[in-house]
């Protein structure tokens, strides 16, 4: 449910076409009439793929447009998905590919569950993603006003919170007064499901205070350093990406495709100070260190 500032009502949901489920909108005046102006007799229904597609989230922009979030299903398993209408329900074809914007997280099921939009446009969305069969995540997501990923946020667009338990689902995200942004769901801790509750800046990931430093499977050296220094594996990733951090949470380095055991780190532009590494390997965290650059 959303409400627009005309006070019009807007409701998603799912409609069978007698195979499986689309997308499905509906807008009712203020005296609990359907709005005709809308869609087609004030409805809107959407298929965006060939199999089901769940509608979890609604939400309406400062401009007037309006946004579906949840998942649609690709044969195999569930993608996040997004869909943004105009204000009198046709698609809106600046977004994405012609309104609609699928993204597989993961190598497995993902959904949305909430929406959320930022005064500046951008879209968060928050749900879950498997890391694999069994295993799911607190996963946000960030999009430009165009349906692009934002590489500035978090992990190239992604963050994926673990709790270090199973079946952990966001199930709806809002905003504080100061920006940051709130997850609330749930956490499985083997024998059931806690409440669970995560709170990020609005441009950062998770902070950085458990970050373990080194270990004897990987290095870097020189480490105080001043313009280059490099990374030491015990093993050889495969296309790998190393992502620096800094105090704040914020990515200020990334380092793609990665396929070999040392790598080099230089400075560029990135002033005196500390800063924190992480390496993934298909979307799964290898290591975390740290190093410091002086002046």
């Amino acid at each position: 449910l959303a409400i627009q500032t005309d006070g019009k009502l807007l409701l998603a949901g799912g409609a069978s076409n007698g195979v499986d489920y689309d997308l499905a909108v509906v807008r009712y005046n203020t005296d609990g009439s359907l709005d005709l102006s809308f869609g087609v007799g004030g409805k809107q229904i959407t298929p965006v793929g060939n199999h089901n597609d769940s509608p979890n989230s609604i939400a309406v922009q400062n401009d007037g447009k309006i946004l579906l979030a949840g998942g649609t299903y690709n044969g195999t398993d569930y993608d996040y998905l997004i869909v943004r209408y105009n204000s009198n329900g046709n698609l809106d074809t600046t977004f994405g590919n012609n309104g609609i914007v699928i993204h597989p997280i993961g190598n497995s099921n993902e959904i949305s569950s909430s929406i959320l939009v930022q005064n500046d446009g951008k879209i968060i969305l928050g749900g879950y993603t498997f890391t694999d069969t069994a295993i799911c995540h607190f996963a946000l997501s960030r999009y430009n006003n165009t349906g692009n990923l934002d590489s500035t946020f978090g992990d190239n667009g992604i963050i994926i919170s673990n709790f270090g338990y199973d079946n952990e689902v966001i199930y709806s995200i809002a905003f504080q007064n100061d920006g940051k942004i709130i997850a609330g769901g749930s956490s499985g801790n083997v024998n059931n499901n806690d409440f669970a509750v995560a709170r990020y800046k609005s441009s950062y990931t998770l902070g950085i205070a458990n970050y373990k430093y080194g270990s004897d499977n990987f290095h870097f050296s020189p480490n105080p350093f001043n313009i280059q220094t490099n990374l030491k594996l015990s093993f050889c990733p495969k296309n790998a990406t190393l992502i620096a951090f800094n105090d704040q949470g914020q990515v200020v380095k990334t380092i793609l495709g990665i396929n070999k055991t040392n790598i080099s780190f230089t400075r560029g532009i990135l002033k005196p100070g500390n800063y924190y590494i992480k390496l993934y390997e298909n979307n799964q965290l290898l290591l975390t260190d740290k190093i410091t650059i002086n002046n």
